[in-house]
């Protein structure tokens, strides 16, 4: 439920390459129209944030490992896990925009 936070950095993959890196203008909402059955909830991104990003998630995942931060596996799960703001992360986070 409390997965997203306004501000919150969000990273977009596909087939575990990163694409985009954006920050969320909101935080979870309940999807009340008639997709809901398959998109149960939805937030809001900051569009003036999206920016186009590089990298491979099996690198960001092990870099995030390194730092202890990450205890839920990304490669292979789908959510949002929760990682601790430090500025190592937001280095990271930064260096992935392209």
């Amino acid at each position: 439920m409390d997965g997203i936070d306004d501000g919150e950095p969000l990273i977009f993959t596909y087939k575990g390459d990163i694409v985009y890196v954006a920050k969320a203008s909101s935080g979870r909402f309940t999807n009340l129209s008639s997709e809901r059955d398959k998109y149960p909830f939805y937030l809001i991104v900051d569009v003036n944030t999206i920016a186009p990003a590089q990298g491979s998630l099996a690198v960001l995942e092990f870099m995030l490992r390194n730092l202890g931060v990450l205890k839920k596996n990304i490669l292979r799960t789908q959510g949002w896990p929760q990682i601790e703001d430090s500025p190592e992360v937001n280095q990271i986070w930064n260096e992935l925009k392209s």
